[in-house]
């Protein structure tokens, strides 16, 4: 069989128009469709079948003119043919000589929602609740333009949303349908891409999501013990940075200090065989201008094995929590119950607050904490967390 090639938007339309007459000719006794093969991707074609497709999963379709009407097609990632293969509805796929090596913009998001299709089918009855760093999104809504950070992914096999600056929830898929607002579709489309740079880790966390995260602990251990032998080497007073993939970062009471001199939100990394700890990392524009501006003294700590910024796991920390500047609050604790609660109380002015009970793993992280600056920051920050919606 010759293979015919796809290279371009009107190579494809012309295959389009042949698959069509094709299509035409091929009888369905029930309500099946039929896709025919692009090499690794698939394409169903035809207002019957793509009206289906959009019916039953709310996939983006595609256009191509033509004498009479447009033709309605959809191209379907490997991901998508994965989860049409375990549908409950039938989709026949018949092989076809032509490859496509190239996609175009207007199958982007059409390829984001088969791909979280095919996620939700691999979670099954679970959930993945994936931490992400550093993601910037631009959401356009009603002529106003807010500049984010999507800081978590969850999935579960009804549902599909994110997480907006460790705060606000935006939902991108329920049972009714995925949504096709400019807000959904700027966010489904960055969701995307952060898919597909961290596959592997999304593939393992949902495959074996014990064992995975057991390995990336130990990773996270072996790189704070490198931070910890740079600190040991007489450099209390210096900012030890261990060297990644295009970044660096630094833990404890040094990542508070960086945190402050760039503004950078603050992290919590979870380890095996130690506390957790709280994390900060700069990019290489940001050292050089660290190194350059000379205020702070820093020391670099290599390894062997550089990682990428999302293997570490990381989570927002607690401590990016700014609390009501008209709300002092004094004499904060966190104690621990007789019956194994963990609970914050504090006054302000005369007036002692109500004790509010907090996460286990709050109470546990700042009982692990010595004397310090992170412990009195992360007490303040609890406290407020605690009591700004309650006074």
């Amino acid at each position: 069989m010759n293979i015919s090639k796809l290279t371009n938007k009107k190579q494809l339309h012309a295959a389009v128009k042949d698959l069509l007459k094709l299509r035409e000719n091929i009888i369905m006794e029930d309500d099946s469709i039929v896709m025919f093969t692009l090499g690794a991707e698939g394409i169903i074609v035809g207002k019957d079948d793509t009206d289906k497709i959009y019916l039953w999963y709310g996939w983006d379709y595609t256009s191509c003119p033509n004498d009479d009407e447009p033709i309605t097609y959809i191209v379907v990632s490997e991901p998508g043919r994965a989860f049409l293969q375990y549908s409950k509805h039938k989709v026949v796929t018949m092989s076809t000589n032509y490859r496509m090596s190239f996609i175009l913009d207007e199958m982007a998001t059409s390829f984001a929602q088969q791909r979280l299709d095919y996620l939700r089918r691999l979670v099954k009855n679970k959930e993945l609740d994936y931490p992400i760093v550093g993601c910037k999104v631009n959401i356009e809504s009603s002529g106003n333009l807010r500049k984010a950070y999507i800081t978590s992914l969850r999935i579960n096999s009804k549902s599909v949303s994110v997480r907006l600056d460790d705060k606000d929830s935006f939902l991108l898929y329920d049972e009714k349908g995925y949504k096709f607002d400019a807000e959904t579709i700027s966010i489904l489309l960055r969701v995307n891409e952060i898919i597909e740079q961290q596959k592997g880790m999304i593939f393992s966390l949902i495959l074996d999501n014990a064992n995975t995260l057991k390995a990336q602990r130990m990773r996270n251990a072996d790189t704070y013990n490198i931070f910890l032998r740079g600190k040991s080497h007489g450099h209390h007073n210096v900012i030890v940075l261990v060297s990644e993939k295009a970044f660096f970062i630094t833990f404890d009471d040094d990542a508070l200090l960086l945190a402050k001199y760039f503004h950078l939100p603050l992290y919590h990394c979870r380890m095996i065989s130690s506390r957790d700890h709280t994390v900060a990392y700069i990019d290489n524009y940001q050292f050089q201008n660290l190194v350059e501006d000379g205020e702070l003294e820093s020391r670099v700590m290599s390894q062997d094995i550089k990682r990428e910024l999302y293997d570490f796991g990381f989570t927002p920390s607690i401590l990016n929590f700014k609390g009501r500047d008209d709300l002092p609050l004094k004499n904060i604790s966190i104690c621990k119950s007789t019956d194994g609660y963990y609970y914050v109380q504090a006054t302000t002015g005369d007036n002692v607050l109500t004790p509010v009970v907090i996460p286990s793993n709050v109470g546990t992280y700042y009982s692990s904490l010595g004397n310090g600056k992170e412990k009195e920051m992360l007490l303040t920050s609890v406290a407020h967390h605690a009591y700004d919606n309650r006074v």
